[in-house]
């Protein structure tokens, strides 16, 4: 998440990360610049296999599997990724529900 906030923020640009905890434990990176859009979305919910990687702020190309590979972690921990388009960028956010992750885990 925080190479593509990276890839996708514009120079001298920020980007925010945060965390919460409650009756789940959430990571948020917000990066600044374009949002990515609905379609995009919709293309990484659904797919599982590749997605068409897009071209950063600085021209950069990546492979197209780096949300796949954190969509597939999250799911075999029993967590989940949100995507938020916002009108100044885009939040990612993954979500541990404490509870299941303390059971698997046997904490």
């Amino acid at each position: 998440m925080l190479s593509n906030a990276v890839k996708f923020t514009p120079e001298n640009d920020k980007i925010e990360i945060s965390y919460t905890i409650d009756e789940s434990v959430s990571l948020k990176v917000f990066n600044y610049g374009i949002p990515i859009t609905k379609e995009k979305i919709k293309e990484v919910e659904e797919n599982n296999t590749r997605i068409t990687s897009e071209y950063g702020t600085s021209n950069e190309i990546g492979t197209g599997i780096g949300l796949l590979l954190i969509k597939q972690y999250l799911k075999s921990n029993h967590a989940h990724l949100d995507i938020t388009p916002q009108p100044n960028g885009t939040e990612f956010k993954i979500s541990f529900d404490v509870y299941k992750f303390k059971t698997k885990n046997r904490f």
